[in-house]
């Protein structure tokens, strides 16, 4: 069943902590770029996710549940639909062109 949601708030994060919000150029652009990845489900609880440092960007939903986390880093995804309180964990395959993603994302006007 696909949800409806609504981009809330993008965010850059650097080693755990808040560095500055961004503002999405294109959303829709951003989530056909999303859909469009390959990624393979990480069943073993994410555990490369965790001491990682470096840079990360957040995207918060708003979901007819509650929120929907969406974080993206290095060549990995981990979604935190807020209402199941768990995290799903996955790997881009070939990694996440952040290039692309800096058209997409950028500092607000």
């Amino acid at each position: 069943m696909i949800q409806e949601v609504s981009l809330r708030q993008v965010r850059r994060d650097e080693n755990g902590r808040f560095r500055e919000e961004l503002e999405c150029r294109d959303e829709g652009g951003l989530t056909d770029y999303l859909t469009s990845l390959p990624l393979s489900e990480i069943v073993d609880g994410g555990d490369d996710f965790y001491g990682q440092t470096g840079e990360q960007i957040v995207l918060l939903y708003d979901a007819p549940e509650n929120i929907l986390s969406v974080i993206l880093w290095d060549d990995y995804i981990k979604v935190v639909p807020f209402w199941e309180n768990r995290a799903y964990y996955y790997h881009v395959s070939g990694g996440l062109d952040w290039g692309k993603l800096d058209q997409l994302l950028g500092e607000p006007a």
